[in-house]
């Protein structure tokens, strides 16, 4: 491994010749996607598992290459997101928005203003009851982090104020 500033961000070298394999890399991102690459050229040969003979240098061309996921409307698990989150980091998926709120439901554990987790004023057939709690947060936003995967939560104020008009009445 070797780190070196000139390749652009999120970029690296990787080399395989013979059994031996190099890594340069530009920052944590490319560090990060030559593993992934790394990963997916192993090929199972029996009980061994093998690499081809290659030379490949890679960087991105979008700064940011990302995926959003509306759980206002249809809530996913934080289970479900951290499988998708793996997938994202071996297509080199780099931000993940999340979009929280939305008429149907607020998704996020709300302790000031518990109504607005109140299955009571949510769409009826659109996951009602269900949140994240500020833990559950935290921990997929460090899993994330640990692929390299920035996540960009989304709370529409005023954009989707219905669902205040729901909860509180205005």
């Amino acid at each position: 491994l070797l780190k070196e500033t000139s390749i652009h961000k999120e970029g690296y070298k990787l080399k395989i010749e013979g059994d031996k394999v190099s890594i340069t890399y530009s920052d944590n991102g490319g560090c990060f996607y030559a593993f992934q690459t790394l990963m997916q050229l192993m090929e199972k040969k029996g009980k061994a598992y093998t690499l081809p003979q290659v030379a490949i240098e890679d960087s991105p061309n979008f700064m940011f290459r990302g995926f959003m996921h509306d759980v206002g409307r249809n809530f996913q698990t934080i289970e479900d997101l951290k499988r998708q989150l793996d997938i994202f980091a071996l297509y080199k998926l780099n931000v993940f928005h999340w979009h929280l709120t939305d008429h149907p439901g607020w998704r996020i554990e709300c302790k000031a203003y518990p109504i607005l987790n109140d299955p009571t004023y949510q769409r009826k057939g659109r996951d009602q009851g269900t949140f994240y709690t500020y833990d559950q947060i935290r921990d997929l936003i460090a899993y994330a982090k640990a692929r390299n995967i920035l996540v960009i939560p989304e709370i529409d104020v005023p954009g989707h104020s219905a669902y205040f008009k729901t909860a509180f009445g205005f």
